[in-house]
């Protein structure tokens, strides 16, 4: 059996406050403002323009992704003034999403969670989140499908939580 520390305090409560909550934007929007990290307290999705890289098949099951339908591929970093919150990877179904919506993901630094808002999304994580700080860079590892009020999966995401949110 292998034995894992216990995570600090604080990334506990990150984790619980993003299981609490459907859009980890918003969660870690309220991080920033609490901290005072920025003013006004805005997270940024800085897309790495040109990432690619195909579904793997599980994300297609996650999905629910018909044969041939496309999946959209998004990288960004989500930033608060000048610290790195997260790392995301998003696989997403654009015939899932307005074309507004579309538009705004291929060509803005909006974070995703903020552009599908008006889908009313909820998460559902599948698989247990990685917590500890022997993960460094990273404190927290989740992944969840994020699904729409109509019950379709629109989203795969992988996120990997930084040190930034809970050092300094």
């Amino acid at each position: 059996m292998i034995l894992t520390p216990e995570p600090p305090p604080i990334v506990s409560r990150l984790a619980a406050d993003l299981a609490a909550h459907d859009s980890a934007t918003e969660v870690l929007r309220r991080w920033c403002a609490r901290r005072g990290w920025a003013n006004p307290p805005v997270v940024h999705a800085v897309r790495e323009v040109g990432a690619a890289r195909p579904a793997t098949p599980q994300i297609r099951r996650w999905l629910d992704a018909a044969p041939g339908e496309r999946v959209a591929y998004r990288r960004v970093k989500l930033t608060c003034g000048d610290r790195l919150l997260s790392e995301a990877d998003n696989w997403y179904l654009p015939n899932r999403l307005t074309r507004a919506m579309n538009q705004m993901l291929d060509s803005t630094d909006t974070p995703f969670g903020v552009v599908a808002r008006p889908l009313r999304f909820h998460r559902q994580p599948v698989a247990v989140p990685s917590v500890g700080r022997a993960a460094l860079p990273y404190v927290l590892r989740q992944r969840a499908v994020l699904v729409g009020a109509d019950g379709r999966p629109i989203s795969f995401v992988r996120e990997n939580y930084t040190v930034e949110l809970v050092g300094r």
